[in-house]
């Protein structure tokens, strides 16, 4: 089962469990991400002059609100995120793996996966993983959906909207890790050091 949200009691999906892997992010390129959707979702006020400091300011603000605090009532803030996941009270195994990691040796990170859950994948059945999750195959897919309006991983209306009349904007659009810090300004960087040194440092980021 995959999700998004925060742990929280009443994951009733957690009853059948057998162990939890956490993809974990960068809270920089988290954030940029998720100004992305927000774009993708037809939100006009972070397009406009102050809209990208106001988003950015606002993910730091909430970064260890509940979900119930923050604007979307959904995920929670970053820090909030992983220390819920984290500092839960489970008996079963919380696996960390990097969205950084994966796209930078894929292979790797799901040899390391599979040696920790106790899977047998041998090298070829990692690779063939690999190759069909590749970045031209994911955006053809996407197209596919968008053009021919399939409800999948990619499509929704608002989003075909958006996407048709903004080449540059795509759901899948890098097929590389995203380096926030090299765009983003010096004070906001030295701002979210401190606001989420708790949750980089559980995740294993500097």
């Amino acid at each position: 089962i995959k999700n998004h949200v925060a742990f929280s009691d009443d994951l009733k999906f957690l009853e059948n469990a057998s162990r939890i892997i956490y993809i974990s992010r960068n809270p920089f390129n988290c954030m940029l991400s998720k100004l992305d959707h927000y774009k993708y979702e037809g939100v006009n006020w972070v397009s406009k002059e102050d809209g990208f400091v106001k988003f950015c300011t606002d993910f730091m603000d909430n970064a260890s609100k509940p979900p119930s605090q923050t604007s979307d009532k959904l995920h929670g803030g970053w820090n909030y995120h992983i220390q819920s996941w984290f500092n839960a009270q489970l008996d079963i195994p919380v696996i960390n793996i990097r969205y950084e990691d994966l796209a930078e040796d894929t292979a790797a990170a799901i040899g390391k996966l599979s040696n920790e859950i106790g899977w047998t994948f041998n090298h070829e059945e990692i690779e063939k993983a690999v190759d069909l999750a590749s970045f031209n195959l994911i955006v053809s897919m996407e197209m596919h959906e968008l053009t021919n309006k399939v409800p999948g991983m990619f499509y929704s209306e608002k989003r075909r909207k958006v996407f048709m009349e903004d080449n540059s904007l795509r759901f899948v659009k890098l097929g590389k890790k995203r380096d926030a810090i090299k765009i983003l300004p010096v004070e906001m960087i030295l701002r979210g050091k401190i606001v989420f040194y708790e949750g980089m440092k559980i995740a294993g980021y500097r």
